[in-house]
């Protein structure tokens, strides 16, 4: 039932046809299935700052109630983002922009400049290079057509991609497999946030896990499609990172920065991974100390292969 109401709030949020986009319905869905509270796990680790002065970016973040939004081409996930493009369904899908491409990968057959002059003033160009492939011998012409295609796909879903910065967050804050792969191996932190607040309930989309890519080939093909339909690629993820139960903040860009920060309140308590240092440990007891916010230390249990939460400090 969760992943019907999940698909139910993207596609009302992000519908195909504008007329159907129903935001109250999606926010009352979202309330429906959104836990009370969702984690952001991260790590501790120095960097350099514009004046080369060393900075730890996520505790500065904790410090100013801020999340930073990444780009989704930096993320673990190389499908992030991903969709699919029916390459049948356009056969002239490659713009004459990308003959210059097309001409350098030409390993069929040798054109000559004739040829090519053809091709560079053709109205159709792609359709032109396809023609004179046609009339010459031992040319594959279905999986030449495929190539040309997959050419400006593959420039389009990074072009798409780069349009997004994304934060996300999980259900979870004991994932063992989370605070190793986001939080260094134990190290960092992972912080807690209510989701009570109206203004970031409606910033949060659930991801829904799934074996297929979205499919876009209509919005791409078809002009009267509502173009935010495409969002929902960034709310599908393969089945195999269904463990972290994502929500996702997402905003698209004009910019050409790598991310951005963004504001979130709405902050519960801090947990510490099981092997932070000391010094970060106290940085933290500090900090949350000054925001009056719990802080928790997680630790290995006893019994089974669980983390669990241990009280440090309290703001009562």
């Amino acid at each position: 039932m969760s992943k019907e109401i999940k698909e139910e709030i993207i596609s009302l949020s992000f519908p195909k046809n504008k007329i159907d986009k129903d935001i109250n319905k999606a926010c009352s869905l979202r309330k429906i299935i959104i836990p009370s509270s969702i984690f952001k796990y991260l790590n501790i680790e120095v960097e350099k700052d514009e004046n080369n002065k060393d900075v730890i970016y996520s505790l500065e973040n904790l410090k100013n109630n801020s999340v930073w939004l990444s780009n989704p081409n930096d993320f673990n996930d190389p499908y992030d983002g991903h969709f699919f493009f029916d390459l049948e369904k356009s056969r002239e899908y490659t713009s004459s922009k990308d003959m210059k491409n097309i001409l350098k990968m030409d390993s069929y057959s040798h054109l000559s400049e004739v040829e090519k002059k053809d091709i560079k003033d053709s109205k159709n160009p792609i359709k032109t290079y396809i023609s004179i492939l046609n009339k010459k011998s031992n040319v594959d012409t279905e999986n030449l057509q495929k190539e040309i295609n997959s050419i400006g796909l593959k420039k389009d879903i990074k072009k798409m991609k780069n349009k997004f910065r994304i934060s996300s967050f999980s259900e979870v804050n004991n994932s063992i497999l989370m605070w190793s792969h986001y939080a260094k191996n134990h190290t960092g932190f992972c912080i807690e946030y209510e989701t009570g607040d109206d203004k970031l309930l409606s910033e949060l989309f659930p991801v829904v896990y799934t074996d297929d890519f979205f499919d876009i080939t209509d919005a791409i093909l078809t002009e009267d499609i509502y173009k935010p339909y495409m969002l929902q690629s960034v709310f599908r993820k393969c089945n195999v990172w269904e463990y972290e139960q994502e929500w996702r903040i997402v905003y698209e860009t004009k910019d050409n920065i790598n991310g951005y920060l963004h504001k979130i309140e709405e902050i519960k308590a801090v947990y510490m991974g099981t092997k932070i240092e000391n010094s970060n440990k106290k940085e933290l007891e500090m900090i949350c100390k000054d925001k009056k916010i719990d802080l928790y230390q997680m630790e290995l249990s006893d019994e089974k292969f669980e983390l669990i939460s241990k009280l440090v400090s309290s703001d009562e």
